[in-house]
């Protein structure tokens, strides 16, 4: 059995639903302000979250979770790899770290993903 906590499961989700495209599932783990910075890109609040997942995201894989750490109540750190295929079909197969912060209704309110690949 295991003892994840409730932010822990969430991230569990999180990972499965951008794997399998649920796109609703996976914007109402999002507050309406949130920010997401990868490398250059950066993403500020919901309605450009859901246009970066139906015409900006350049991969699609499956990803696999080595670590998820709760820092504090409000914030996770993951380490993980991805492995799928940009959209032009080239493989794909990166190490990443996700820091993922929390508001007050458990909605991510703030996301950073880095990668050994630099420029995903």
């Amino acid at each position: 059995m295991t003892n994840d906590s409730k932010l822990v499961n969430f991230i569990k989700n999180y990972y499965l639903y951008v794997d399998n495209s649920q796109l609703d599932d996976l914007l109402d783990l999002f507050s309406h302000d949130s920010y997401y910075k990868r490398c250059k890109l950066e993403i500020r609040g919901k309605a450009e979250l859901e246009k970066f997942y139906k015409q900006g995201r350049s991969i699609s894989g499956k990803h696999s979770i080595f670590k998820i750490t709760e820092v504090s109540g409000n914030s996770i750190i993951v380490e993980g790899s991805f492995d799928g295929q940009w959209k032009d079909g080239t493989p794909l197969s990166i190490h990443f770290s996700d820091f993922f912060f929390f508001n007050q209704e458990d909605k991510i309110c703030e996301r950073h993903t880095y990668t050994d690949q630099g420029s995903v």
